[in-house]
Parts: C-alpha cells; sequence; structure tokens
C-alpha cells in the first residue's frame, strides 16, 4: 500500500476538481451553497455507515477513550473548513476564496514541524512555492486580476486553509491507531452531524422531492467526490507525510480548471497553463529521493 500512497492522494485532488458540475447543477435548481455543503456531509455519512456495516462491521469499532479525536477532524477540519470557503466567495471572489483555501500546504507545512516532527527541507519549500503559485495561476486570479478583498473574507478564507490543514495533522494521529477507512468514516459522520445545526434540513429534504433531478447531482457529490476522495486521501496521509500529501492534493485546482473549460464553458488561459505545469513540476520533483 505504502508505494501507492501517492497515487491514493493524486486521486483524490482528481476527485475533488469535478465538484464544480455537480455543485453548479444543484444550484440551478435552487440549492444554497451552505445547503449543499450540509447535504454532502449529511448523506456522506448516511451512505458510507450503510456500506461499512455491510462490507466489514469491524471498521465501526473505537475505543472511547479515542472519540475525542473524530469532532475535531470531522467538524473543526472538514465542515467548518467547507463552510468557511462558501462563505468567503461572496465575501471576495471564487478565486480569491480558492487561493485563500489552497494556503493549506503552508499550513501542514508548520502544522508538521510542531507537532509530526517533520523537518523543512529545500525540496519541500521548492514543491510547496510551486504548488501555492500553481494553484494561484490555475484559478485565474493572476490572469483575471480578480483580487476584491475585505477583511473579514480574508479571515474566513485564511481559516479555511488552516482548518483543511489541521486534518492532516489530527488525521495523523487517528491513523497510528485506526485504519483509513474507519477514520474517513467517523470524520464524515461527525462532520454529518454538525450539519445537521446549520441549515433546515426539512428545508433542504423538500426541495429534493420537490425536484427529483437533483439526485443524479447529489449522488456524484456525495460518492465520487465525497466518500471516494476523502477515502484515497486519509489512505495516502496514512503511508506519507503531510507535507507531501498536501503538495500532490493540489491536483484539485488543476483538475477544476480543466473541467471548467472542458464542461462548464469557462475560459482558459496561458497562465492557467502555466499553473497546470508548476502545480504537475512540484508533484513530480517529489518523486526524487534525496540523495
Amino acid at each position: 500500500m505504502k508505494k501507492y500512497a501517492d497515487i491514493f492522494v493524486l486521486l483524490s485532488g482528481l476527485l475533488w476538481g469535478l465538484v464544480g458540475p455537480p455543485v453548479q447543477a444543484l444550484g440551478r435548481i435552487g440549492f444554497s451553497s451552505i445547503q449543499i455543503s450540509a447535504l454532502r456531509w449529511v448523506f456522506s455519512a448516511f451512505i458510507m455507515f450503510i456500506l461499512v456495516l455491510i462490507f466489514n462491521r469491524n471498521l465501526l469499532k473505537i475505543r472511547l477513550k479515542d472519540i475525542w479525536i473524530f469532532p475535531l477532524t470531522g467538524i473543526m477540519c472538514i465542515l467548518l473548513s467547507s463552510t468557511l470557503y462558501f462563505v468567503t466567495m461572496p465575501l471576495t471572489t471564487v478565486a480569491v476564496a480558492n487561493i485563500l483555501m489552497y494556503t493549506s500546504p503552508v499550513w501542514i507545512l508548520i502544522f508538521s514541524i510542531i507537532f509530526l516532527n517533520e523537518k523543512i527541507t529545500a525540496k519541500k519549500l521548492i514543491c510547496i512555492a510551486l504548488a501555492f503559485f500553481g494553484c494561484a495561476f490555475a484559478t485565474g486570479i493572476i490572469s483575471t486580476g480578480n483580487l476584491r478583498f475585505t477583511p473579514l473574507g480574508i479571515l474566513t478564507g485564511l481559516g479555511s486553509g488552516l482548518f483543511y490543514g489541521l486534518y492532516s495533522v489530527f488525521g495523523k494521529i487517528a491513523l497510528k491507531k485506526y485504519d483509513s477507512v474507519t477514520v474517513t468514516l467517523y470524520t464524515v459522520i461527525f462532520a454529518g452531524i454538525g450539519s445537521l445545526f446549520i441549515i433546515n434540513f426539512p428545508e433542504a429534504a423538500n426541495l429534493i422531492q420537490n425536484n427529483p433531478k437533483s439526485l443524479m447531482p447529489l449522488a456524484a457529490l456525495v460518492i465520487l467526490m465525497t466518500i471516494a476522495p476523502y477515502t484515497l486521501y486519509t489512505l495516502g496521509l496514512k503511508f506519507s507525510r503531510a507535507t507531501r500529501v498536501a503538495v500532490i492534493a493540489c491536483v484539485e485546482p488543476m483538475t477544476s480548471a480543466i473541467v471548467g473549460t472542458f464542461f462548464m464553458n469557462e475560459p482558459f488561459t496561458l497562465f492557467q497553463l502555466l499553473g497546470i505545469v508548476m502545480i504537475l513540476t512540484a508533484c513530480i520533483l517529489l518523486q526524487f529521493k534525496k540523495q
């Protein structure tokens, strides 16, 4: 499994990058951004619990003394990160929200040095810089000049990146004791529980009932862009260093740019191509071992 860790993380980033079309489809039906985020976690928790119950219920077992870690990974890291991201978008722009979210590799580097005893190396710093500026180009923030900032927007955007980065730290702690599926399952369950407090769930359920066409994009969002990538990401995190995982996961905005061009009629610029090249370069550099 260890030799495939980078592939697992790469696949997770590619799947996350496909999130645009289903979210856009749900938005056209009438779902708000917060509703989409919350429903994503509620249904992911339900479906993943059923799958684990059917195929390997031993993965449901955790010790009571360890349960504290999962509200942190689920509510504080995943749910709060995605909620802050959605809050940031109207306060700034989508491009600014994306790039502030992708300060996460920097946060992960800091947290990994403090909590996981990782060492700073020149290669890590170069790869993080390449990934960050690659994300800036890939999201279109450089080419469009779309730089509307507000103090609150900067704060919430940095918060989304910080809490997203913390998942790698707390996830790494949990993975020392539990299988990656168990960690993902309880993370998603607590994110789902927390989601019930930020939306009117009966109202959202009624919206689904009145719009059966919403089931297809919602299913894609839950299964292909939540359960599958988070399971793959956590599995990769189990066998690799947190900073390495953070850089490879930056293929997400690269994928989003490509998907946006081919499926959502968004323009594609040379700056975005440069961003993709920078992100891929960072991923390739990580494959070279120190001589």
